[in-house]
């Protein structure tokens, strides 16, 4: 089933792995506990990742925390550490 926005139009996101914009029920995200980045109590950060639910190699990079974010600003988190490029 395909959601709708509030013009009538499908909802579509946009992958935060390979960057394409895909409808709202292919796309699925990853939870990520970002709190020793902010030096936080454990699981007050979270980071929310974005990834294609039908490519295998978009959920793997998106699960492990590997990958590099198409968005307004491109970063890559290697092992919990944010480095922007």
């Amino acid at each position: 089933m395909a959601y709708l926005n509030s013009l009538g139009l499908p909802i579509t996101w946009t992958c935060h792995i390979c960057g394409k914009e895909r409808p709202d029920e292919k796309i699925s995200v990853a939870v990520h506990d970002s709190s020793d980045l902010y030096n936080a109590k454990e699981g007050t950060v979270t980071s929310n990742v974005r990834y294609c639910n039908d490519n295998q190699d978009c959920e793997d990079k998106a699960k492990s925390k590997t990958y590099q974010h198409h968005g307004n600003k491109v970063k890559s988190i290697v092992s919990g550490v944010v480095k922007s490029l």
